[in-house]
Formats: C-alpha cells, sequence, structure tokens
C-alpha cells in the first residue's frame, strides 16, 4: 500500500472502522463515522446504477399507441435517415390524415402511427415528416393483427381530402422526401385516385380469401352453466327453479341456501320467462338462422355465424368479437371515413353487406299511400319493403338504427303537432359505445323518416378523444327529401348539452340510450334524475326485461318515479340470443324499451 492509500484510510478512518465493526458494528460507527457515511454513500450510488441499468434493460421504451397517439417525437436524426432509406418498400398506397393537432399515418386501412403537436398547433411539414419516419421505423404495435407491423415505406404517400393543412404543406414535404433520398413521393390523395382503386381492390381481394378459408367454421355447443349461487361449472345436466325455470343451481343446497332472497322475485322472474312460450315467443323472428320453429342463433356462436358469411372482422361487423376491444368506440368509423371520404359504392363495399342493398337511402316497396311509420313494424315488414332476403346477416347491424326508427315512431312523433312539408329532429344518444362505429348504416333512416330533417348527437365516456366534444366527428347523409346529420363526441353528458348551451348541440327533442344495462357490472351511466326533472323525454332500451323491473320498483321507492313507458318487447331487438351461464332469462341486445317524460 503506498504513501497515499495509508494517508487516507487513516484521515477518513477506515482501519479504525473495519477493525472493529466485524466484532461490533455499534462500536465501529461510534469510532469512524466519517468512514461509515463514506460507505452508505457509496453503496448507495452503486445500488442506484444497478437499478437504472436494469430498468433500461427491462423496460421498453414508450410506444406509438393506437389508442392514444403519442407527442411529436421531434426532428428526423441521421440514424433515422439512413434506416429510413435501408426499409423495403410496399407498393401499398399510404395515406396521411392532418387534423389541426394531430398527424396519422394508415396504410391499406391500418394505423401505422398517430402523433400529436404540443398545445394542439397547426401541424408542419416537419411534423408530417417525424410521423411519417415513426410510421415506417416504429409502427404501432397494439393493433390486433395476426403479426406486427414491418419496418417498411411506401412509394407513394398522399395527404387525405379531409386534411385541415394548406398545400404549402404537401409540397414542402415532397422536397424533404426528395432532398433526403427516401425514395417517397408524396402528394395528394385525390389525385392518386387510380392508385387508391387498385390498392384498395388488392386489399379486398386478399381479405376475400382470407375470410372463405374461414367460411367451414363449424357451430359450438352451448357452453357448460354455472351456478347461480356458488359459481361452479356444472358438469352434469343442471338444475333449475322448478316454478320459474330461470335460475340455474348446481344443487339442491344451493337452492335452498339462495330460496329466501330468490322467492321475493321468483314471480317476476316466471313472468318473464312467459315471454318465451307460444304463440307470442319471442323466438319468433323470421330469419333462417333464428326464428321459432328451428334455429336460435345465440351469443357464443356469433363469431361463427359471421365467419360462415365470411364476415368476422369485416366493416360494420368487426365489434361482434374481441378483436378490437383496445380500440376506442368511434374509431373504425373515423378511420373509415378518413380512408374513402368521398363515400359512395367504394365505401360501401367495405361494409360488409349485400350487394342489393346499395344504396342504403334507396326507396322503400310499400303499398301506394302507406307511410313507413305505419308500414314498418317488425322485421319482416322492414326486409319485405327494403327487398332484403331473410338469410342475410344484415340484421345484425340494423337493429341500431331501426330501434331509433321505432322509438321515434312509436313514442315521440304521436306527440308531435305533423308539419305539412317538413318536420325537424333532434335526438340525443347517451353513453352511446357500438353505435358510433355503424354510423354509416343510419343511412337507412333517411327512406324511413321521409321529409324530415334529423340530427343524431352521441356522447359518452368511452368514445375515442380524437372526436372531443368542442369538435365531434359528423357524419352527413341525404336523399331527395331527407337530410340525417350525425356525430359523436368523448364526454358525460351534462345539464349545458341538455339545455342546448355547449356549441355545437341543439337541445334535444327526445333523448335515447341503447342497451343501457343499468343494473349490469358494466352497465352505462345515465343520469335518470336529470332527465326527469327537466321532463325530458327519455326512451331506453335494455337487454333483460327483469333488470327494467327492479329499476322501475328503485325509481318508484327512492323518488317517487312513475315509467311512463313500461317494460316493452322491441320489435327490432337484435335476433341473437344473449347467453347468460347463470340464468335462462330472456335476454337480446335492445331487447326491451322503457322510459318515462
Amino acid at each position: 500500500m503506498d504513501s497515499n492509500s495509508t494517508n487516507a484510510t487513516s484521515v477518513f478512518g477506515f482501519d479504525s472502522f473495519f477493525a472493529t465493526a466485524a466484532q461490533n458494528p455499534i462500536a465501529a460507527i461510534s469510532a469512524a463515522p466519517l468512514a461509515f457515511v463514506i460507505l452508505s454513500a457509496t453503496a448507495s450510488l452503486v445500488v442506484f446504477a444497478l437499478i437504472y441499468v436494469t430498468r433500461e434493460r427491462l423496460i421498453p421504451a414508450k410506444k406509438n399507441s393506437y389508442l392514444t397517439g403519442q407527442d411529436l417525437t421531434g426532428p428526423v436524426t441521421p440514424e433515422q435517415d439512413e434506416s429510413i432509406r435501408a426499409a423495403p418498400h410496399t407498393d401499398q398506397l399510404w395515406q396521411i390524415g392532418v387534423t389541426t393537432r394531430s398527424v396519422s399515418v394508415s396504410e391499406a386501412g391500418v394505423l401505422r402511427s398517430i402523433q400529436f403537436t404540443p398545445k394542439g398547433t397547426l401541424p408542419t411539414a416537419d411534423d408530417v415528416l417525424s410521423t411519417l419516419a415513426a410510421a415506417i421505423l416504429t409502427p404501432i404495435e397494439d393493433v390486433m393483427l395476426p403479426a406486427p407491423l414491418p419496418v417498411a415505406k411506401p412509394r407513394k404517400i398522399g395527404f387525405l381530402q379531409t386534411r385541415q393543412c394548406p398545400d404549402q404543406v404537401i409540397t414542402a414535404l415532397h422536397v424533404r422526401l426528395e432532398k433526403k433520398a427516401y425514395e417517397i413521393a408524396a402528394g395528394k390523395l385525390e389525385e392518386l385516385e387510380a392508385e387508391v382503386a387498385e390498392s384498395r381492390k388488392k386489399v379486398l381481394e386478399e381479405e376475400a380469401a382470407v375470410r372463405k378459408a374461414a367460411t367451414t367454421v363449424e357451430f359450438i355447443p352451448m357452453p357448460k352453466r354455472v351456478c347461480f349461487v356458488c359459481s361452479k361449472e356444472i358438469a352434469e345436466k343442471p338444475s333449475q327453479c322448478s316454478v320459474c325455470k330461470a335460475v340455474i343451481y348446481c344443487s339442491a343446497d344451493c337452492a335452498k341456501k339462495n330460496w329466501t332472497q330468490h322467492k321475493q322475485l321468483c314471480p317476476s322472474f316466471k313472468a318473464c320467462m312467459k315471454r318465451l312460450e307460444a304463440p307470442d315467443s319471442m323466438h319468433d323472428f323470421p330469419f333462417t338462422f333464428y326464428n321459432s320453429k328451428q334455429n336460435q342463433l345465440q351469443s357464443f356462436n356469433a363469431v361463427n355465424f359471421l365467419s360462415r358469411n365470411e364476415l368476422h372482422n369485416v366493416g360494420l361487423f368487426r365489434r361482434f368479437c374481441h378483436c378490437f376491444d383496445n380500440v376506442p368506440f368511434g374509431e373504425l368509423a373515423l378511420q373509415l371515413q378518413n380512408q374513402i371520404p368521398n363515400g359512395g359504392k367504394e365505401l360501401f363495399d367495405t361494409l360488409g353487406l349485400a350487394q342489393d342493398m346499395y344504396p342504403l337511402k334507396k326507396p322503400l316497396k310499400l303499398k301506394e299511400g302507406e307511410e313507413s311509420a305505419q308500414a314498418i313494424t317488425s322485421w319482416k315488414s322492414y326486409f319485405n319493403a327494403a327487398g332484403i332476403p331473410f338469410d342475410s346477416p344484415s340484421a345484425l347491424v340494423l337493429e341500431s338504427p331501426l330501434t331509433v326508427f321505432h322509438l321515434l315512431t312509436k313514442y315521440y312523433l304521436p306527440s308531435v303537432k305533423a308539419e305539412v312539408n317538413s318536420r325537424k329532429i333532434t335526438v340525443h344518444i347517451v353513453s352511446a359505445t357500438t353505435e358510433t362505429d355503424i354510423v354509416h348504416i343510419y343511412e337507412t333512416l333517411l327512406p324511413l323518416l321521409p321529409n324530415t330533417e334529423l340530427k343524431i348527437n352521441m356522447f359518452g365516456p368511452a368514445i375515442t378523444p380524437n372526436a372531443p366534444l368542442a369538435t365531434p366527428a359528423t357524419f352527413t347523409f341525404s336523399n331527395e327529401n331527407s337530410t340525417l346529420k350525425i356525430t359523436y363526441a368523448n364526454g358525460m353528458y351534462t345539464p349545458e348539452i341538455l339545455e342546448g348551451k355547449q356549441t355545437p348541440y341543439e337541445k334535444p327533442d327526445v333523448v335515447l340510450c341503447l342497451n343501457a344495462g343499468l343494473l349490469g357490472p358494466g352497465g352505462q351511466y345515465v343520469p335518470l334524475r336529470l332527465f326527469y326533472e327537466r321532463g325530458v323525454k327519455l326512451l331506453v332500451t335494455e337487454p333483460m326485461e327483469q333488470s327494467i323491473h327492479i329499476l322501475a320498483g328503485q325509481l318508484a321507492k327512492a323518488a317517487n318515479v312513475t315509467l311512463s313507458v313500461p317494460p316493452t318487447p322491441n320489435p327490432f331487438r337484435q335476433p341473437v340470443f344473449q347467453f347468460n351461464g347463470n340464468v335462462n332469462l330472456p335476454s337480446w341486445s335492445n331487447g326491451f324499451i322503457f322510459g318515462f317524460h
């Protein structure tokens, strides 16, 4: 040991500390406090360094998220330039969407990147270039796809017609791409229509080939039932309440345990079960896949049914499985609007509907002098008037607009003074979810409501944040004598919206809530007190009738509120029976109607 080391150990007391620490740690600290402090600090630094290195190795950097996007990542670095030049080309035509605060890049209908400008400023050409670089090198990873998106770059990329940036941004981006030698050309999407059409044709052909391979999917048997009391899966034939036949038990012991509580509800359960008995069975649909004589399509086979019809994960049917659960409601419709802003037949071909339904706004075949409100009262009458065959799966998505039509014509319009030439109706739909992703099927309301200017505003906290209250997603449809404007926005329904004091919304004539599920674990938030106290006409649908009876009892007891529209079967409920493992109670999407005003 040299003299410097000897002096250091003596000055700081390391020799005294180590000599004493083995026998008496407390005495060592007292004898050489400075040495203890230095050693403690050194140990802390080592631990911190290990934690930091481990964190950097184990915790990946923040990914570009389909749900939230990310803030702009800044200028493209020289290293990124080299990686982009080396990236392989794809023949797909990519699209750039520019809003007042964000930039998105998509390929063949799949979002590769979305970034937001700080403080919501209008994106520049450099901002677009940054988002494009992210789309090429680090595409989003949380979209439900068969495989992760590969590193790739387009030969051409077009700005959508709905872009909210000046043409100078397009020119500036093209100049930057040439200067960086990326071998990518940028332009206006409307000037690349031939490439877009050819690209879309290839995608549709590939999708059709995949769907055709899935048409041999067989229906699965009913899943095992679950005990209402203990939640045990029942391997053998389950037992049920002998009176109401609605509740499933694994044993007589569980039935006995539940009797004190069940006997209060048993009579109403029995009344609900009568809905399935002839001659007025609610199983009596006119469809080949759901009718009272042969088949009842059930929820556990809905995806298999769509696969048989080459519709799994197609167009309007994409919300029938869990493949898009990570995508906010309304995002699918926005994506479709951005891809095909001009609509028409090209957009219709992506919806998954039969060709004989085009255009959705075509006139209905009614008897001379007959009005739709009186003629269209059931699935059978609508399918006959619209010329749709009864084996068509379109009923699974038509359920939503036809329910709105029924609620308006049955419970709202009869109380309104009819105008000679036209009428205006403003509808608010609260706690909207899946309705936002099938807004294009709502075009079928035009021939159903002639001479009508209809506005439908949808609100809900589960709607995509890319549709804020101040600037909602907007869709417009029209025919020769009616117009339809639909908006949807992310946010809770407030008194200001109800009173028409929040731009851009007008005061509603009627408020709807579809598939509220008010008493279920995943139920919607509906401000019932607000509507009742303000005298608003509120119409609600529930999957299960029993839920309405329970809710009505609670409202009467707690607030002395009586339903002016008692529980009533919805003739346009979805023809898919909602299977429940522990009860047999009738249940359909938009199955039953109730309301007050």
